[in-house]
This record gives structure tokens, sequence and C-alpha cells, in this order.
């Protein structure tokens, strides 16, 4: 799978260029709050396979509920970007999608 440039941010973590981005439309799970909202990533230049983050949230754009709570944040996908190495994610390395839960924030700060 390859991230479309369109609506991708490109991020930049120790060094390493990336693009990320949240899918515009959710899936009928996320929009009825039976899923959570996920972050592509790959890696900029020469990408392989894609990183798949399940940020543990609900998208702002349910169909059930108003929108509360908060997104993601680019410092907190550097994170799980980060995380997601150390777990084994080889960003350069054609192969399947790897997944990644996202840590919470209580967690990364412990």
């Amino acid at each position: 799978m390859t991230l479309t440039k369109k609506g991708s941010r490109r991020i930049v973590v120790d060094g390493q260029e990336y693009r990320w981005r949240i899918p515009h439309q959710p899936t009928e799970s996320q929009g009825c709050e039976w899923g959570n909202m996920i972050v592509a990533v790959e890696q900029f230049t020469d990408p392989g396979a894609t990183l798949i983050i399940d940020t543990g949230r609900l998208r702002l754009d349910s169909w059930i509920s108003p929108p509360s709570g908060n997104g993601v944040t680019p410092k907190e996908v550097a994170q799980a970007i980060r995380d997601a190495i150390a777990a084994g994610w080889k960003p350069t390395e054609r192969g399947p999608q790897f997944p990644y839960i996202m840590r919470s924030s209580a967690e990364q700060v412990a």
C-alpha cells in the first residue's frame, strides 16, 4: 500500500522523513464507534511496509456522537514511529502492513 501525497503530512523523526495520513472517510465500523481511528505511515523517499497505527481513540467525525475528545498530534505520531521501529517495523523493506497500537499519553510518561 502506498499513501497518496494528497492529504498526507510530512514528518521528520530522528533525521528520517516519513509521510502520514488519517483516511478522510471513516470506515463503517469507525463511523458507528466500533473501531478506532487509524493513522497510516510510510517512509518518504523509499516506502516499504506501511505502518498502521491504531490510536485507541474514536474518530472525531463519528456518525453516532458529536465530535469530542482530541485527534492525534504530530508529536504522538513521531513517538509511535519510534516505538514501532523498536518493535520491529522496517520502513524501507517491502512487506505486509505493520500493525501498531499507540500507547496512551499516561503510558508514554511512565
